[in-house]
C-alpha cells in the first residue's frame, strides 16, 4: 500500500502536487482553497477489488520566489467505513507519530514566467519535481502538471497522468500487512494511484 499509485494514502498526494503549479503567477503569493481542492487516492485488495478515498483536511499555498507546498492532514482520511478510518489512522498513517504529510516543489524563473504569462481560460502543462515526506520518508516525484487560469486570481492545478505511489518506499509495508491481518484480506496492493485537483487564489489582488 503506496501513496505511489495503488492503496496508500498519502498523496497525498499528490496532492498535492498541484502548489506548484500555482506558481506560475511569478512574483505573486498564492494561498489553496480547502473547500474546493481535493486529493484521492484508490486501494486494491483482493486482487481486483478496487476502492476510492481521499482527505479532507488540505492547506497550502506558493511563494512570490515560487516555493510551493500542500500539507495533507492525515487524520482526514475519509474511506467511507468509520472502521477502516480509524485502522488506517492508528495502523497505516500511524497519525500520532506521523500527523501530515507534505509536498514541496520549486519552481524555477522559466516556469514562473510560462505561468505568469497565462491568459485566463488558458493552460500550460509544467514538469517539475516534487517531493513528497510521508511517514517519515522523503522521495522525488517527477510529474507533469496541467495548470489552467480560471481568471486573473485563480489557478487550478491537477496531474496530466495519475500518480503512481508504492507504499513499501514509504515504510507503510507493515502497516499495510497489519490492515490485512484485521480485514482477513488475503492482499491489499502496495502500488496507489493517486490524482489531486488544487485551486489557488491570488491573495496579492
Amino acid at each position: 500500500m503506496s501513496l505511489s499509485r495503488k492503496f496508500s494514502p498519502a498523496l497525498v498526494a499528490g496532492f498535492l502536487m498541484a502548489s506548484p503549479l500555482v506558481a506560475g503567477q511569478a512574483l505573486a503569493a498564492w494561498t489553496l482553497d480547502p473547500a474546493n481542492s481535493s486529493l484521492s487516492f484508490a486501494s486494491v485488495k483482493k486482487g481486483d477489488v478496487g476502492e476510492v478515498h481521499h482527505f479532507t483536511e488540505l492547506a497550502g499555498g506558493v511563494s512570490d520566489t515560487g516555493a510551493a507546498s500542500v500539507t495533507i492532514k492525515l487524520g482526514s482520511v475519509e474511506t467511507w467505513a468509520d472502521i477502516r478510518n480509524d485502522r488506517m489512522r492508528e495502523f497505516l498513517f500511524e497519525v500520532t507519530k506521523f500527523p501530515a504529510a507534505t509536498v514541496t516543489a520549486n519552481f524555477d524563473a522559466a516556469a514562473q514566467k510560462t505561468m505568469k504569462d497565462l491568459k485566463p481560460g488558458a493552460t500550460t502543462t509544467v514538469s517539475a519535481p516534487l517531493q513528497l515526506s510521508l511517514h517519515g520518508v522523503s522521495q522525488t516525484i517527477n510529474a507533469e502538471l496541467l495548470v489552467a487560469r480560471l481568471s486573473p486570481t485563480r489557478v487550478l492545478v491537477t496531474p496530466k497522468e495519475m500518480l503512481m505511489l508504492d507504499a513499501n518506499k514509504y515504510g507503510l509495508a507493515a502497516g499495510i500487512k497489519k490492515m490485512m491481518d484485521l480485514a482477513q484480506l488475503p492482499s491489499i496492493s502496495s502500488a496507489v494511484p493517486v490524482s489531486f485537483v488544487l485551486l489557488f487564489n491570488d491573495m496579492k489582488k
